[in-house]
């Protein structure tokens, strides 16, 4: 598995072969038989981090495969917002800019987690001294 969780065949020389999960989802991941039926699916939703690379642009670009493939079906997304005090990276709030676009254009539904706010429930509430992200991803 590589560091984002994602086999190393789905990575590219530059990092995540976006084109391939394209095609991976139009050939058995969410295909035309599955979304097209009229008894099945009515939507999609995807849960995204919006400071990362891979969740702002691989997420946003699949969000935008989906409604490109399906303009029918409604889209929801539940996009966590980064922090300044919960932040590594300096490019996070970069990121989420770029990202809120996206989801502007091609979402129906988004419910925005404030990183930081979460933070504080799992310390003050919960009251996890050190909460890992997957504390975190599990509250959400």
């Amino acid at each position: 598995m590589g560091s984002s969780g994602i086999n190393a065949e789905y990575m590219g020389s530059s990092g995540i072969n976006a084109e391939y999960i394209a095609e991976y989802m139009g050939s058995s991941g969410i295909n035309a038989e599955y979304m097209g039926s009229s008894v099945t699916t009515q939507s999609t939703w995807e849960a995204v981090s919006l400071g990362g690379g891979t969740g702002s642009g691989l997420g946003t670009l699949l969000l935008l495969k989906i409604r490109d493939a399906y303009p029918d079906r409604l889209t929801k997304t539940y996009s966590v917002y980064p922090s300044p005090k919960v932040s590594d990276t300096v490019v996070e709030p970069y990121n989420a800019i770029l990202a809120t676009h996206q989801l502007l254009e091609n979402a129906d539904q988004t419910y925005v987690i404030d990183n930081e706010a979460l933070y504080s429930i799992s310390v003050n509430l919960l009251k996890e001294d050190h909460p890992t992200y997957s504390f975190l991803n599990y509250m959400i």
